[in-house]
């Protein structure tokens, strides 16, 4: 898999730091765990909020339905938008100060799909986060890593 040096340090989107609610974390490995068979990742939306001086806090998340091909050819990835914009109202009404920070993957790097999938999500808010999370412990630890483009 080819990674790719699209996100870069948050020095020009004015994001200086980002802090994750221990809940985020946990409900990101259950949805790791629950994914179906043969998918090599989950993604899903990062709910919280940008502070005026550079911070997001990420406070809440929700699984994001999604299919990609699984080859190095294809750059091909579907995310159910319905879904997504009804989940995102629903959440709204239970916490209105919360929106749309960015969004998950788990895996170790970013490649081409995760491209893909931050353009789409480029459009829901104005500078998106990319939590990208090490759910199968391949360096022996939990390694969380956070981006913006």
């Amino acid at each position: 898999m080819d990674s790719t040096d699209i996100f870069v340090g948050g020095e020009d989107g004015g994001v200086r730091s980002v802090s994750v609610s221990p809940v985020v974390l946990l409900n990101v490995l259950d949805h790791h765990i629950r994914r179906e068979r043969g998918s090599r990742r989950v993604i899903g939306t990062l709910l919280g909020r940008f502070t005026s001086d550079g911070r997001v806090e990420v406070k809440a998340s929700f699984p994001l339905p999604h299919s990609e091909e699984n080859n190095d050819q294809d750059d091909k990835v579907a995310v159910d938008t319905d879904y997504h914009k009804n989940m995102y109202e629903l959440h709204r009404r239970v916490n209105p100060g919360e929106e749309q920070v960015g969004w998950y993957a788990t895996g170790t790097e970013t490649d081409r799909k995760s491209v893909i999938i931050h353009e789409f999500y480029g459009r829901e808010c104005a500078a998106p986060v990319h939590l990208l999370l090490d759910a199968d412990l391949s360096h022996d630890r939990f390694d969380v890593n956070a981006f913006v483009s």
